[in-house]
C-alpha cells in the first residue's frame, strides 16, 4: 500500500501493508487506484466487522466507505460487480445466533443445525465466556444461566430467547 496522507490512502511500488488503524480506531478508507475492487472488497469486511464487533467507529467507518463506493457504483454498476456482490452481505445481512450454554453438551446439536442458513453463530460457554467478552464485548449482556437459551438476532434486533433447539430449529425454520 504505501503513504497516509489525509486519510486517504495511496499507492506505492512499495510492498503491500495494511496499515495499522489509529489508536481510536478511525480510518478513510478510500484507496486511491484500487477503484473499484479494493474499495468494495473494504466496504464488505468493514461490514462484516462492524457487525462483529458492533464497535461504534467501526461502524461509522464502514457507513462512509458504503456511501464513498456506493456514489461511484451508481454511475457504472457493470463496473463495481464485487460492491454489487458485497451490497447482498449489506442489504440481506446474516442472522446471528448467540447460544449462552452453561453445559456444552448442546454445541453437536448446535453444528448440525440445518446447512444452507444465512447464519453466523457464537457459542458462549462457561469456558470461553469471558475470553469472548474481551472480544466482543456486547456479549456481556448474555449472561448464562441453568437453562440454555438461544438469541435469533437479525441486524441489532434480537428475538425473545428459547430455551431448547427443538425451539430454535423452528424459529429458524420460520425465519
Amino acid at each position: 500500500m504505501g503513504e497516509i496522507n489525509k486519510s486517504i490512502w495511496t499507492l506505492t511500488t512499495e510492498t503491500p501493508k495494511f496499515p495499522a488503524l489509529k489508536g481510536d480506531m478511525s480510518c478513510e478508507v478510500a484507496v486511491i487506484g484500487a477503484m473499484p475492487s479494493g474499495n468494495s472488497v473494504a466496504a464488505l469486511v468493514l461490514n462484516r466487522m462492524s457487525r462483529l464487533t458492533a464497535e461504534k467507529n467501526l461502524m461509522e467507518t464502514s457507513e462512509k466507505q458504503k456511501s464513498f463506493i456506493a456514489a461511484r457504483a451508481n454511475s457504472l454498476p457493470a463496473g463495481h460487480s464485487f460492491f454489487m456482490y458485497a451490497l447482498t452481505e449489506i442489504l440481506y445481512p446474516a442472522k446471528e445466533l448467540v447460544c449462552a450454554l452453561n453445559d456444552s453438551s448442546l454445541i453437536k446439536e448446535i453444528a448440525a443445525l440445518p446447512a444452507g442458513q444465512n447464519l453466523s453463530v457464537i457459542v458462549i460457554t462457561k469456558e470461553n465466556r469471558e475470553e469472548l467478552i474481551k472480544l466482543l464485548p456486547y456479549l456481556a449482556g448474555y449472561e448464562l444461566t441453568d437453562e440454555p437459551r438461544f438469541f435469533l438476532c437479525a441486524g441489532s434486533n434480537c428475538l425473545a430467547p428459547v430455551n431448547s433447539v427443538e425451539k430454535l430449529k423452528e424459529l429458524i425454520k420460520s425465519e
